[in-house]
């Protein structure tokens, strides 16, 4: 408007001013022209108005676009802020969860790479390891725990079983006066026991005269089982009441496929582990008496002497391969065929072994002629009478007394250290042998742990985790009654015996109440004394107190409140003779559980294992157990059938996983693992129900940061990195010969190939080789 003032008032000031009214009222033609220009001039200057109004409400329009979507961005920003766990757990497991992985893998062709690959590349075992996992981190971790309170000075007011556990501890670690007394202790008791040791150049007419059935029931009080192993433990048939059960001894190396090849490492670093160790025992150590030794000292640097030492060696390996034969099944197999006779029967059977004399020597009461003895592979014992008959006696002797050595040079000086260290470098790969300090750990924990897991149990364990963990037990238990009722392969009598078998599952969660009264505690150590200064006789003497309580148990009956694991041992265990499971302290800790992580991580882990726990109750070896922990036939013939059909099916998936070492392809034992893999696939199954049901119940969920995934992906993540693990070479093919367990890759790949859910988590295509278009499934 200003313009077109601007431009009349010119006009005005061209045309003069007239005060006449023609002027005024007629136009020229000259007029019409100047008003000609004047109407163009106003419509241009409208419409350049018109534009720039129209610019000007475009560039209002997208910035006031542009604003709305930064607030909607931020909005939503502030949204995702918000369903992210940002606690220092919620961050620490997803840096661990994160520096695990191998995102570069694609999780539908190896999981177990795509979950671990980092952990592999980033984690080591230490020299005394063979293997290195989410377990052995954690063993770690409560060793140092547990190192800090056992060297804390005793107090006045450590109760009495305190006192005794940091007795022993001390007299474990006090390596200068174990030094001193080097192989002293094991000679006195050599002597004592046996009357010497005839591969050592000690022998006494009580030695020559003792029959190698009296040598081998004295041995059993010291808890060794050679050639024969028995135990006292629940009857069968009434799981209340004990009972003796007796089955193939242990060898001295791991399994019985490494005496096959006299020139294998294996074998060849166990004789000289036994030749070592006779050296070491004839000769004096620099801390001994030299005069008291001499004798032996000398003997030993003649040929003759090298000579019969290496023959009695080479007699007692022989025996043992002939053991090693006769009881390989029995390794292979996980198990034998069980049978119950009455004592006399089996005298009458198994004639030329002496089972009264060594009843009488390892049970610590008159036993009945006709007690009822459960025997597992009744045809070894056949053949070791038939061994026995064809083998000097001295030669057997020389056995047993190997085997009852090799076991206590461990709580000898540091030149046995030194010995077991290369043999151990051979047999399993490691490098060194633990420090002193962590060996006695293992052994009171591993012995005394009710007084270590009192200690624990005060400073460390969270009483929230008990609940939170005993929830989720109730959840997950849930699942399995529903799971019991969908599948189609068992009857329905079958299923309602299995219904109340879940039901009556007991739990023992965290510790025991009774640990932390004092004088309830003390009970527990009444029969053991310990001296700071005695480390050999504290060892030798606690186990002969300990497996005189066991054998004693046998006209008693059973504590099922007892806890079979102890509070402070990193492991979880279903008892199948009392249907029990137990999931100690010390298992209830990160990276399996904590109280603070998202569902997805505690039911991925920590759930896991309670499923696998609870499917134990009704895998291979389970399912012959009753709702009271009975044996006894309760499942249909039928469904018995159906299960052992669909059990080859992941006895034929396992078998089938391989490994190569050293340029040799060696296949897992589908069979020997079978009752572990059937709770691995039971139990993840189990544990990831139960979380999607909690999903329902909290569809808000928190999620990890840095990880973008769902809460289905996550569970499986994690489940997968609980089985993270590197093993040395010679571990492996020790673990493929004889753990009843699955390596961890199998138990990841295994497991999740055959679960769908995974598949639909991961987006997985049929036929890739994590969803295999052929799936194995019992639970």
């Amino acid at each position: 408007m200003n313009q077109i003032i601007h431009v009349s008032s010119m006009n005005d000031s061209e045309t003069g001013s007239s005060s006449s009214s023609v002027e005024k009222n007629s136009f020229t033609s000259e007029d019409k022209l100047k008003s000609s220009e004047f109407r163009c001039r106003i419509t241009f200057v409208r419409s350049h108005l018109w534009t720039w109004i129209l610019i000007l409400l475009c560039l209002i329009f997208i910035l006031i676009s542009l604003l709305i979507g930064f607030l909607i961005i931020t909005i939503r920003s502030q949204q995702n802020s918000s369903s992210l766990c940002l606690s220092v757990d919620c961050i620490t497991a997803s840096a661990e969860m994160l520096t695990s992985m191998n995102s570069e893998i694609d999780p539908c062709i190896d999981f177990y790479e795509y979950s671990c690959g980092g952990w592999i590349r980033t984690n080591s075992m230490s020299d005394d390891e063979s293997r290195a996992d989410t377990y052995s981190v954690i063993r770690n971790q409560m060793s140092e725990k547990l190192k800090l309170l056992l060297e804390e000075p005793i107090t006045e007011a450590d109760n009495e079983a305190i006192r005794k556990v940091k007795n022993f501890y001390l007299s474990c670690v006090d390596t200068k006066l174990i030094e001193q007394r080097a192989e002293r202790p094991l000679l006195d008791l050599l002597d004592q026991e046996f009357g010497g040791w005839s591969l050592i150049g000690r022998e006494t007419e009580k030695l020559t005269t003792m029959d190698w059935v009296t040598m081998m029931g004295i041995l059993r009080q010291y808890n060794n089982e050679i050639i024969i192993g028995h135990n006292v433990g629940p009857n069968d048939a009434n799981s209340s009441l004990y009972s003796i059960k007796i089955y193939p001894g242990g060898l001295g190396m791991s399994s019985s496929d490494f005496y096959l090849n006299k020139s294998s490492k294996n074998y060849q670093s166990y004789r000289q582990l036994m030749i070592k160790t006779v050296n070491l025992l004839m000769q004096p150590s620099s801390s001994s008496n030299q005069n008291q030794h001499q004798h032996q000292h000398q003997q030993l640097q003649s040929n003759e002497t090298i000579q019969r030492i290496h023959t009695d060696i080479d007699d007692i390996l022989e025996f043992e391969t002939r053991l090693a034969n006769i009881s390989s099944m029995f390794e292979k197999t996980g198990g034998a065929a069980y049978q119950r006779m009455p004592v006399n029967k089996l005298a009458k059977l198994v004639p030329k072994i002496n089972w009264q004399k060594y009843f009488e020597l390892t049970i610590p009461q008159p036993l009945n002629d006709t007690e009822s003895i459960g025997i597992f592979g009744f045809d070894y014992f056949l053949d070791v009478q038939d061994i026995t008959q064809t083998v000097p006696e001295r030669i057997i002797k020389n056995y047993l007394l190997w085997r009852f050595v090799m076991n206590r040079i461990k709580n000898l000086d540091q030149r046995f250290e030194n010995i077991l260290e290369d043999y151990y470098r051979d047999q399993y790969g490691t490098k060194s042998i633990p420090a002193r300090w962590k060996k006695c750990i293992d052994f009171v924990n591993g012995n005394l742990g009710t007084a270590v897991s009192a200690l624990y149990v005060r400073k460390y364990f969270d009483l929230e985790s008990k609940q939170k963990a005993e929830e989720m037990i109730k959840n997950i238990k849930k699942e399995f009654m529903l799971i019991l009722d969908e599948v189609e392969w068992m009857d329905d009598e079958t299923r309602n015996d299995a219904k109340k078998k879940a039901e009556m599952m007991e739990e023992h969660i965290g510790f025991p109440d009774y640990i932390l009264d004092p004088v309830l505690l003390d009970k527990d150590f009444d029969h053991l004394e310990f001296e700071n200064s005695t480390y050999f006789e504290n060892v030798v003497g606690y186990l002969r107190n300990s497996t005189k309580k066991s054998q004693g148990k046998l006209s008693s009956v059973d504590d099922r409140t007892k806890w079979t694991v102890m509070p402070s041992v990193v492991n979880a265990q279903y008892h199948r003779f009392r249907n029990l499971m137990s999931f100690p302290a010390a298992i209830l800790q990160s990276p399996f559980f904590n109280k603070n992580y998202p569902p997805a991580l505690n039911y991925g882990a920590i759930g896991s294992v309670i499923g696998h726990e609870l499917t134990h109750g009704f895998d291979s070896n389970g399912r012959h157990h009753d709702q009271f922990g009975n044996q006894r036939l309760w499942w249909h013939p039928n469904t018995v059938d159906r299960f052992i059909k669909k059990s080859s099916c992941m006895i034929m998936q396992y078998n089938n996983y391989t490994v190569k070492i050293h340029g040799e392809t060696l296949n897992a034992n589908g069979l020997l693992t079978l009752g572990e893999n059937i709770a691995d696939n039971g139990g993840v199954k189990q544990s990831y129900r139960a979380f999607r049901r909690s999903q329902q119940q909290r569809p808000n969920e928190f999620y990890l940061p840095g990880l973008n995934m769902t809460h289905d992906q996550l569970f499986f993540l994690k489940f997968a990195q609980s089985w993270c693990q590197i093993m040395t070479d010679e571990g492996m093919i020790d673990a493929l010969k004889t753990w009843r367990h699955s390596l961890g890759k199998f138990r990841v790949i295994g497991t999740l190939s055959n679960f769908a859910e995974f598949s639909k988590a991961y987006k997985c295509q049929p036929g890739t080789p994590m969803n295999p278009r052929e799936k194995c499934s019992v639970w």
